[in-house]
């Protein structure tokens, strides 16, 4: 450990390492494979610690608020070090709720299941407005203080703390901190280190509420290495100088001028010096520039220009060295008073403070006032609590050499001996409380039972949904999706601020066959604006992800066949099976940070920004970013073909035969079809264009159909039977073919004006009413969607955004699953 010390016996009791060598350069083997969390990593320090522990082998998660620089950071610093554990995931210190993502998120990017260290890093500097400099407080409504300083310095790094204090006493195969154990055999870790500065140990003149953030941190420090012992958790601590990085002001670095600066890779080395060296428990460094000093025989040191010999170069200080055993003497003092005072009151005091916390839990339970003399005995009882403490800290000097008054000394009761008349005493206080309390209880009138319907607890459905007309009385494995939101474990939760309870209202009774289904779906409404969808006379479901895949599973593929609106279902498909709002819908592994700006969240699915970067397959997600499909690797098949116009160009209807296998498959194939906007509504164009595809589906896939529809459709396409092969195709007809229409969405607000006449709303409607008839003609099932858009937001005028593409989509997966695979 370097510089070795006697441990003092607080600093022992709480684990605390002794001062140890700063300078020394921990073995980079002591990283490998550790899982490292980190807030604010896209830039500065954050950064800086990244490409260091990346290099060593470790597994490195960096969260920041810029999503840009972190992403951009991330597959840098990857090509760079070729340690592909390395990732970035967006992160707002201030959101409660996005810390909780990026810890759960952290764990599951966790080869072991669990975090070795926790950096709280991410901080700012500038005020909006100077907080010495207080304005218009003669307003009638004063403006209050800017205090995003607090949120992010302050409040950020109390949450990733107190996460932090639960996640690591979990990572498996991690066991208690140990300043004595030997760093290259310890595989698991649980450390935190807080990054405060040199403003938490020191006056920031101009800097008030960063100096007040920074010395809450130091505070905070300062607690949690006297107590996280008992998680077995080490805390330390770094205090930066003012050092090259973005958060340096340009105030700041106009006063700094012509001085010296801190580097940032020191502060990088304190940091791995922590993280490396599992011994070091409850140490705080501060790093500053790189200076030539020389230490005297009196222990100061001093700066040395010229060449000597015994002077050393050094960035890194060590402090609050010995702050455990040069405890304060007011601290000393005052407590030796409080010993004393709890002394002189003997066992009568205590059982008066005793008496008198009793009194009042009960005064507070029935509010009551039972003792009022009893009031003031809170204090007496924080003395007594303390003189625990006042043995750690040695021999307590000398009580005053004024007497205390005699009315306080009681002969019998000052010593701490035990008597019978005390027991006697005790004994007779504690049953006359019991006593007491049974008389209140007796006495008390009691509240009437609350009816059994409301206590009665349901496996299932013991939720109470907000939005829902009624509740769903189903106690029921499958309604569990729909009482939870299932996109509380999904990438960029709180970031796109969806919840799939904000999308369908559950009530009941479930639809139980495919035609009331597709009946409730289509001609359901909303309560208000983009309000949770609720179809009309039975319910839908809303699957979780592992059903989504489970369904998908049962297909050989499920093709796609349409316009952008199709293009839009399988984007939301896509986002159901990777878990992720944020990029789920779009081939985010091959984006600039222009792109991942671009279409982000909701602007996925925004056609004119982010048409050509959606997914078209999931064979693409398959090859390109595996991790990021929650399906079982080669489950599921799902692909859209873009067949616009009528009349249908070959090559389109090329690719689509290269969809479809001569040969029966093992599994069923699934079709939904979406067209109509790009034929001006033109109906009989759309039929012919659905009977095209279906021709030549059948003339590729005889399979698919029944024998009397491949006789129509070789007639159709041919003009003639077709004989002997008519005959052969036949022996191979299923007859089981799942097809699914989709007509357009309802018209927004935005759609411009010069097509509100002929795609109008009024348009819209006449249009699905003439199409469900005339494809029911075919065999072909279908689902409006005009119900479920015309109160739901679309980018412009025709498209709806991420929140309807969901529903639209979860509307499919509901078909998917009432569909009789079974008789394939």
């Amino acid at each position: 450990m370097g510089q070795e010390a006697q441990k003092h016996p607080l600093g022992e009791l709480v684990r605390q390492s002794p001062p140890f060598d700063v300078n020394h350069i921990p073995d980079d083997s002591w990283m490998k494979d550790k899982v490292i969390v980190i807030t604010g990593g896209a830039s500065g320090f954050g950064a800086g610690f990244l490409r260091r522990w990346a290099a060593a082998g470790a597994v490195v998660i960096a969260a920041d608020i810029d999503v840009a620089k972190g992403d951009q950071l991330v597959r840098d610093t990857k090509k760079d070090t070729g340690n592909p554990n390395l990732y970035f995931i967006h992160c707002d210190v201030t959101d409660w709720q996005s810390q909780v993502s990026l810890f759960r998120e952290a764990v599951k990017l966790s080869p072991h299941g669990g975090i070795d260290t926790v950096v709280a890093n991410a901080g700012i500097a500038a005020e909006k407005t100077p907080f010495e400099e207080p304005s218009d407080l003669d307003q009638t409504n004063p403006p209050p203080p800017d205090l995003s300083i607090l949120d992010v310095n302050l409040k950020g790094v109390v949450y990733t703390s107190h996460l932090a204090l639960w996640y690591l006493p979990r990572n498996p195969g991690s066991s208690p901190a140990n300043p004595d154990c030997v760093p290259a055999q310890v595989k698991r870790d649980r450390h935190l280190i807080l990054m405060a500065s040199v403003a938490g140990l020191m006056a920031l003149p101009g800097g008030t509420l960063y100096g007040a953030s920074k010395h809450a941190v130091v505070g905070l420090y300062r607690t949690m290495r006297a107590s996280s012992f008992m998680q077995g958790i080490r805390v330390n601590m770094i205090c930066p100088y003012f050092v090259e990085t973005p958060i340096l002001t340009a105030p700041v670095r106009a006063i700094l001028a012509g001085g010296a600066l801190g580097k940032a890779e020191d502060v990088v080395e304190a940091a791995t010096r922590f993280a490396a060296d599992p011994r070091v428990v409850g140490r705080a460094v501060s790093v500053g520039p790189k200076l030539k000093v020389k230490q005297d025989v009196d222990g100061e040191w001093s700066l040395v220009e010229s060449e000597d010999e015994d002077a050393e170069q050094r960035a890194i200080w060590e402090v609050y060295l010995h702050d455990f055993e040069d405890a304060d003497v007011f601290q000393r003092r005052i407590l030796a008073l409080m010993n004393r005072a709890t002394e002189i009151r003997g066992w009568m005091g205590w059982a008066s403070d005793m008496i008198g916390a009793l009194a009042h839990g009960l005064q507070s339970l029935w509010s009551v006032d039972l003792s009022p003399s009893l009031q003031a005995s809170n204090e007496s009882s924080i003395i007594g609590n303390m003189s625990y403490y006042s043995e750690k800290y040695g021999p307590a000097p000398p009580s005053p050499a004024a007497s205390p008054p005699r009315w306080t000394l009681a002969p019998k009761m000052s010593s701490w001996s035990v008597t019978p008349r005390r027991i006697g005493l005790f004994v007779l206080a504690v049953t006359l409380v019991y006593s007491l309390n049974a008389f209140l209880l007796a006495s008390r009138p009691r509240k009437p039972q609350r009816p059994s319907y409301l206590t009665e607890k349901l496996p299932y459905n013991s939720t109470v949904l907000p939005h829902a007309a009624f509740q769903p009385p189903e106690a029921l494995p499958h309604r569990q999706a729909d009482v939870v939101d299932t996109f509380s474990g999904y990438k960029y939760r709180n970031t796109c601020n969806i919840s799939s309870l904000d999308l369908h209202s559950p009530f009941a009774p479930l639809c139980t066959d495919r035609k009331s289904l597709l009946t409730a779906m289509s001609s359901g409404g909303r309560i208000g604006h983009d309000a949770p969808y609720m179809p009309r006379d039975c319910d839908m479901r809303w699957f979780s992800t592992e059903e989504i895949c489970e369904i998908l599973s049962r297909f050989e593929k499920v093709v796609i066949l349409g316009d952008s609106m199709m293009r839009h279902v399988i984007g939301s498909l896509n986002v159901l099976i990777r878990k992720d709002l944020g990029y789920g819908a779009v081939t985010d592994w091959n984006f600039s940070p222009e792109e991942r700006q671009d279409c982000f969240c909701n602007f996925q699915f925004n056609v004119k920004s982010c048409s050509v970067q959606g997914i078209f397959k999931t064979g693409d997600v398959v090859k390109n970013d595996p991790e990021s499909l929650a399906c079982p690797a080669n489950t599921i098949d799902v692909t859209i073909e873009q067949m616009i116009r009528f009349p249908i160009p070959s090559d389109e209807l090329d690719r689509l035969r290269g969809l479809l296998p001569a040969k029966k498959p093992t599994r069923p194939y699934a079709f939904v079809f979406g067209h109509g906007l790009w034929n001006d509504l033109d109906l009989q164009a759309t039929l012919d264009w659905l009977d095209t595809v279906l021709d030549v589906s059948v003339q590729q896939a005889p399979w698919l159909a029944s024998p009397g529809q491949l006789s129509r459709s070789v007639t159709r396409s041919r003009g003639k039977p077709a004989g002997a092969a008519k005959t052969e195709r036949s022996k191979q007809s299923s007859g089981f073919w799942p097809r699914l229409f989709l007509t357009p969405n309802a018209a927004g607000k935005e759609k411009p004006d010069e097509w509100l006449v002929s795609q109008g709303n009024k348009a819209l409607m006449v249009f699905e009413e003439a199409v469900r008839e005339e494809v029911k003609r075919k065999g072909v099932e279908h689902l409006g969607t005009w119900n479920m858009s015309i109160q739901s937001n679309k980018f412009d005028g025709v498209h709806l955004d991420l929140r309807g593409n969901l529903i639209k989509a979860m509307m499919v997966m509901n078909w998917l699953n009432m569909l009789e695979v079974e008789n394939f």
